[in-house]
C-alpha cells in the first residue's frame, strides 16, 4: 500500500521508548494535530522503559484511537512499515547521528525531526523534511500539520530525501567520496 493512497495518513516513530528520544513530546503534539486531522494515525515501533508511561499519556490525552504501540519488530518489518508511512517523526532530545532518519530516507519517507546533534547534517530543512526545536510540541505539531495538508509537498520531500540518500549516504557513493578524499590528501602530501 502506498502512503499516498492510504487513508487515514499513517505516521511512524521508530526507536527506544526513552526520555531522551522525546516520544512524550510527539504524543503531546499529536493532541494538537488530531484537532485538525482527527483520523491521522501514529505508530510507535520499539520498546523501552517509558512504554507504560507513554501508553498512560495516550489514554490521558484521549488519543487511543490515533496512537498505537507495536513493540519490537524485525528490522525488515520496520523498513516495510516505514516505506508505507506518510512520514517518520523523530522528536529526540539528544542524537549523535540518527540512523533511523537515513533508513527513512532510503525508502522515500520524509522526516520531521528535532534539530539536535548531527540531525541537521542529514536533513535539509524544507527539502527532505522539517527540522524542529526539541521539547516543543506546538512547533512539532505545526510541521506535522503542514506536511499533512500538502500532498504535493510530501511527494516532493519523498523524492528529495531519496535522492539525497543516494547522493550522500548510499554505500557505493560514500566509498567513492572517501576514496576521492584519500586521493586528494595523498596528492597534497606527496
Amino acid at each position: 500500500i502506498s502512503p499516498l493512497n492510504s487513508y487515514p495518513p499513517k505516521l511512524i516513530c521508530a526507536g527506544w521508548l526513552n526520555h531522551s528520544k522525546g516520544q512524550d513530546v510527539l504524543i503531546k503534539a499529536m493532541k494538537i494535530v488530531v484537532e485538525e486531522y482527527p483520523d491521522v494515525k501514529l505508530i510507535f515501533l520499539g520498546d523501552g522503559p517509558k512504554k507504560s508511561e507513554y501508553i498512560a499519556l495516550v489514554q490521558e490525552l484521549g488519543l487511543k484511537d490515533n496512537i498505537k504501540f507495536e513493540g519490537l519488530i524485525s528490522h525488515n518489518n520496520v523498513l516495510k512499515i516505514m516505506a508505507q508511512s506518510y512520514a517518520l517523526i523523530h522528536p529526540t532530545r539528544y542524537e549523535a547521528f540518527g540512523l533511523v532518519i537515513i533508513e527513512a530516507m532510503s525508502v522515500k519517507t520524509p522526516v520531521i525531526a528535532s534539530e539536535v546533534g548531527g540531525i541537521p547534517e542529514i536533513i535539509r530543512d524544507g527539502i527532505d523534511g522539517f527540522l524542529v526545536p526539541p521539547d516543543q510540541p506546538d512547533k512539532l505539531a505545526n510541521k506535522i500539520s503542514v506536511l499533512l495538508s500538502d500532498i504535493d509537498l510530501r511527494n516532493s520531500m519523498s523524492e528529495n530525501c531519496f535522492e539525497h540518500f543516494i547522493e550522500k549516504f548510499e554505500i557505493k557513493q560514500a566509498i567513492h567520496k572517501q576514496a576521492d578524499w584519500f586521493e586528494k590528501k595523498f596528492k597534497l602530501n606527496s
